[in-house]
């Protein structure tokens, strides 16, 4: 995941890229390849996600439902309810708790 590599705008972790490579190295030694998929899921920890570092997220993200027609959707059926209504924890940097998503 991106948000493990940059840990800081501009701060790799280097360590973790190191034992991402020697895990690849290990499959490849069992004669195993290896494809790295970089995805996100759900885009950010500001969303309950994971992929984009949280300091990249847009901070004027309003937690609702879009007005995409697949949202309108979960509208009408009631399904579709605000971010904040769900009552989640946040930790010190006002990201949701991994426990609450």
């Amino acid at each position: 995941m991106w948000e493990s590599v940059e840990t800081a705008p501009g701060i790799y972790d280097m360590n973790y890229l190191n034992n991402v490579e020697a895990l690849i190295q290990r499959f490849a030694n069992y004669g195993m390849v290896t494809i790295v998929d970089n995805h996100q899921d759900l885009f950010s920890r500001k969303l309950c996600g994971e992929g984009v570092p949280h300091f990249y997220t847009p901070t004027d993200l309003d937690h609702k439902c879009p007005m995409t027609p697949l949202a309108q959707a979960f509208h009408l059926a009631d399904e579709c309810i605000s971010f904040d209504d769900l009552h989640l924890s946040y930790d010190i940097e006002g990201l949701p708790l991994v426990s609450d998503c």
